[in-house]
């Protein structure tokens, strides 16, 4: 009889194990310090709705696409929430402080930022919790400046 309750009790916790996996969002292992992760929150519109802002212009489409295919798996699509990686609304002011250049740098190798020892980049990395984002040394400054127009424009 106990054998009988034993293994009711791990079908049970076997099926209750797998509906809570099936409800859960994939984030990283390590969460950012006093960061609140965003899930489904209303702000949170699909890539798609910025076509409905209004904005036409060939710099933001090109923008937009860099940005999907780059940094929407990371970064929240309405540019003010947090997701795995920091709100990119205003992040030109953020980096104002330095040349246009050290901002490049970051989206393009943050470790050698950090390496470096980079102010920004070293408050970053701490603030995140020491997690890597994901280096892009084929963006050309070109395309690095349309991305950020798309997302000063979807942030306004």
């Amino acid at each position: 009889m106990r054998l009988f309750y034993l293994i009711l009790y791990i079908i049970a916790f076997t099926i209750g194990g797998c509906f809570a996996f099936l409800n859960q969002n994939r984030f990283p292992h390590r969460t950012p310090k006093n960061i609140v992760l965003v899930q489904n929150h209303p702000t949170s519109y699909p890539i798609d709705y910025v076509e409905s802002v209004g904005k036409g212009d060939l710099v933001f489409t090109q923008g937009k696409t860099l940005f999907k295919a780059n940094c929407a798996a990371c970064h929240n699509k309405n540019m003010k929430d947090h997701l795995t990686g920091p709100a990119l609304g205003g992040v030109e002011a953020r980096w104002a402080e330095y040349p246009k250049e050290d901002l490049f740098g970051w989206i393009r190798n943050t470790q050698a930022m950090i390496e470096k020892g980079h102010p920004r980049a070293k408050k970053l990395w701490e603030e995140w919790n020491k997690t890597n984002m994901t280096s892009f040394p084929n963006l050309d400054d070109e395309e690095i400046t349309a991305i950020l127009h798309f997302i000063d424009e979807t942030y306004q």
